[in-house]
C-alpha cells in the first residue's frame, strides 16, 4: 500500500523521535526501564519504525519506574518538558507526555487558559498490576475510570460538547461533564489525584495492564514478565526496548493478523488535532489541514 505522508506528518515524527532519543538516553543513565507500546510497537516490528500515518510515540513503565522517571526528570535542565498531572496545574491526562518547546499542539482537551505547553510530545504510559479475578479487576477499573474521568474535568472548557455528538446523546454527555467539573471542584484536585493513585492496584500480580488505554485494559494486559524480558528493535535510525515475546503482545492487542496493513487511511485520523504549529508555522487550523507538501 503507498501512502502520501504529509509535511507536517513527518515533521511530527521527526521531532518525536528526537524526544524518544532524550527519553531512552535518560533512562539508561537513571537506570529506568521502558518499552514501546501500541502503534510504536507495532510500527517497529511491521514498518521498522513508525506506522507511515502515525502521529506520536508510546512508551510504557511499570508504576515503580513511572514514578522515578517523574522524579527525576527536571524541566530546568532538560531539552524537552515532562508534562503530568499535579494539584499545581490542569494538566487532565491520567499520563504523563515529554512534550516539545517549540511546536503548539491543540487537542479537543486543550485551550488558552491552560498552565501547560503542549507541543510534539511522546506518550508515557505507566503499568500498573492487574488482579487475576475478573469480578475484582473489572470492579477496579471502574473505580480508577471514575478518578480520572474528575481529573480529565480540571476546567471549565472540558465540559464542551464534541461537535459530532447531539440531540439527547449530546444532552446526557454535556451533563456528564457537568457533574464531573462540580464534583472534582467540590472535592478539590490534589484530592482528586490521590484517588487515582490510590485506587491503583499494589499487591503485585501475574499481570500487568495499561488501565489508561484507548484501546482498554484486556488489550494491552500482558504477563508481569514482558517487562523484564526486553530486546532491543530497531525503530527509524536508532534501536530501542521492546518485549522479547513482541509477537504475543501484538496478537492480544491487534489479533493475529497484525502485520496486514489497514486500507484507505486518511491524514489526520490519529488524533485529529484541533490546531498544530511546528517552528512558527500553522499546519493545522480548527481541525483543517492547511497546506500539503
Amino acid at each position: 500500500m503507498v501512502y502520501h505522508q504529509l509535511e507536517y506528518q513527518r515533521l511530527l515524527q521527526e521531532r518525536s523521535l528526537q524526544i524518544l532519543k532524550t527519553v531512552d538516553d535518560f533512562c539508561r543513565k537513571n537506570d529506568i526501564k521502558y518499552f514501546l507500546i501500541g502503534g510504536s510497537l507495532l510500527g517497529a516490528v511491521r514498518h521498522g519504525g513508525f506506522i507511515p500515518w502515525d502521529d506520536d510515540i508510546d512508551i510504557g513503565m511499570l508504576r515503580l519506574d513511572y514514578q522515578k522517571f517523574i522524579s527525576l526528570w527536571d524541566n530546568d535542565k532538560e531539552q524537552f518538558e515532562l508534562l503530568y498531572a499535579n494539584e499545581k496545574n490542569n494538566y487532565p491526562y491520567p499520563l504523563a507526555k515529554v512534550s516539545d518547546r517549540d511546536s503548539t499542539i491543540e487537542e479537543w482537551i486543550n485551550d488558552e487558559k491552560d498552565d501547560y505547553h503542549l507541543g510534539i510530545y511522546v506518550d508515557v504510559f505507566p503499568f500498573d498490576f492487574v488482579e487475576e479475578e475478573e469480578r475484582l479487576n473489572n470492579k477496579r477499573l471502574q473505580k480508577i475510570k471514575f478518578w480520572n474521568i474528575l481529573q480529565w474535568h480540571a476546567k471549565s472548557s472540558s465540559i464542551k460538547n464534541p461537535e459530532d455528538i447531539s440531540g439527547i446523546k449530546g444532552l446526557i454527555f454535556i451533563l456528564v461533564r457537568v457533574f464531573a467539573y462540580l464534583l472534582q471542584k467540590i472535592l478539590g484536585r490534589k484530592n482528586v489525584i490521590e484517588h487515582v493513585y490510590k485506587a491503583i492496584p499494589k499487591q503485585k500480580t501475574a499481570f500487568m495492564g495499561n488501565y489508561v488505554s484507548r484501546y482498554g485494559l484486556k488489550r494491552e494486559t500482558y504477563p508481569v514478565i514482558f517487562a523484564d524480558r526486553l530486546v532491543k528493535h530497531t525503530f527509524e535510525d536508532e534501536k530501542f526496548p521492546i518485549f522479547s515475546d513482541f509477537k504475543k503482545a501484538l496478537s492480544i492487542q491487534y489479533g493475529d493478523e497484525y502485520m496486514t496493513p489497514p486500507e484507505d487511511i486518511m491524514a489526520n485520523q490519529h488524533h485529529g488535532f484541533i490546531n498544530l504549529e511546528i517552528n512558527n508555522k500553522v499546519y493545522i487550523k480548527n481541525g483543517k489541514i492547511l497546506e500539503e507538501n
